[in-house]
């Protein structure tokens, strides 16, 4: 099969899967229609997403390659099919159902990771770049797509929120159905491009791997090279500080991401503007991950400013999201916190940004936390982000100092 047949079939996949118009209103349907109140949301619902989230990412992790990749997607699928048919048919009150939700959404959330690492297994190197950007654009569009619709629908009253998770349940049974038809990963196909780059590491004289291929020798070369892999990423200072702000930004994004439509719920208005406010982000983000590929910039020479820079304007943003009382500037400010990741060293920063997530939800959020009211919880992500930013501001007055006693001397 043709790279491009593939690419197409995996494109499809995400767009359907992403084509989900309840989401950017799933609270006021939680909140409204289930009658479930704001405190067992914020203490009891949400935080579970969180937690099996970072259970199942380490598992996820290890076994995608070993499972080759398809099962793991369609797993996801079915994850996601799962939590909507929750939606769908739940009984109205019940909280138990709402945890089995985000249960659920954690599984598939954590299993993304094989709809990322699918198509490297079936294309050439060259092709790399290429498929990266379409990939992720796929989820963009497909996001985009949904959040508008979702927005026509509900400014105009032509239906209500229960409508709108048919809609994303239909589209789920149909990605459903294209991870199924997605070709199979052969063993042999993943253990050859294995060996394809440990002959590139050891270029100029390579190896001659002339051992008879099998899937126990293929296990063996995986976590052999994922562990040299591992090494090596690790004991880079640059990766290490990248990994380390990657880490800290993702966690607050989960958990702004998490808890952002409960800020807006309690900003009542007579319209809700959900469906465009997290519409914008996607449409803004797909020319920017299609022209990512042709873009070259010195990371070495303006990282630093570029996390500290970030994590303050971030930090005030939130500041201000969590006192302002206008509903337009609160999706204003909400729509420019967003991030995305793929490959082992952002799997692995992943886990550490859950990690550190967890910790933050059963302090901040959980009940048997300090459960904290939304706006003082938003206090304290936009603290955390000063935070960062005081960590990475470090390395640029350095910078300065050693410049201006260059500059004296």
């Amino acid at each position: 099969m043709q790279w491009w047949t593939i690419t197409l079939l995996i494109c499809s996949y995400g767009v359907l899967k992403a084509f989900r118009p309840s989401e950017p209103y799933l609270y006021q349907y939680e909140h409204e229609t289930l009658n479930i109140s704001e405190k067992d949301l914020e203490g009891k619902v949400y935080p579970l997403w969180t937690y099996s989230y970072m259970a199942f990412l380490v598992p996820v992790f290890l076994l995608t390659d070993l499972l080759l990749y398809k099962p793991v997607v369609v797993l996801e699928a079915i994850a996601y099919v799962t939590c909507w048919v929750l939606f769908v048919f739940g009984r109205k009150g019940n909280v138990l159902i709402q945890q089995l939700i985000e249960v659920s959404y954690g599984v598939a959330t954590a299993t993304e990771i094989a709809y990322y690492a699918y198509i490297y297994i079936k294309v050439d190197k060259e092709q790399y770049k290429k498929v990266t950007s379409y990939t992720h654009a796929a989820l963009l569009i497909g996001k985009c797509l949904a959040y508008f619709l979702a927005q026509l629908l509900i400014a105009t009253k032509w239906t209500n929120y229960k409508t709108l998770n048919w809609i994303s349940l239909g589209s789920l049974c149909l990605a459903f159905v294209v991870s199924v038809i997605l070709p199979m990963v052969s063993w042999r196909t993943a253990y050859q491009k294995l060996l394809e780059m440990r002959m590139e590491d050891e270029k100029p004289a390579p190896l001659v791997f002339d051992e008879v291929p099998t899937y126990p020798r293929y296990v063996r070369a995986h976590f052999s090279r994922w562990f040299k892999e591992l090494k090596g990423i690790y004991s880079q200072s640059f990766l290490v500080k990248w990994s380390l702000w990657w880490a800290m930004a993702s966690c607050a994004y989960f958990q702004v991401g998490n808890y952002s439509q409960t800020l807006w719920g309690s900003v009542h208005g007579k319209k809700v503007w959900n469906g465009i406010t997290e519409a914008i982000c996607p449409l803004i983000a797909i020319p920017v991950v299609l022209l990512m590929q042709k873009v070259e910039v010195d990371w070495k020479k303006w990282g630093e400013l570029f996390l500290c820079l970030m994590s303050l304007i971030d930090g005030a943003l939130l500041a201000i999201a969590s006192q302002t009382s206008s509903i337009y500037l609160i999706f204003n400010l909400a729509s420019r916190i967003r991030a995305t990741s793929t490959a082992l060293v952002f799997g692995l920063n992943t886990f550490v940004a859950l990690v550190m997530q967890s910790i933050l939800t059963a302090i901040v959020a959980d009940q048997h936390g300090l459960a904290l009211d939304i706006r003082p919880q938003f206090v304290v992500y936009a603290c955390f982000h000063g935070v960062i930013a005081v960590i990475f501001s470090g390395p640029i007055f350095l910078k300065i100092i050693r410049w201006s006693a260059r500059f004296r001397s």
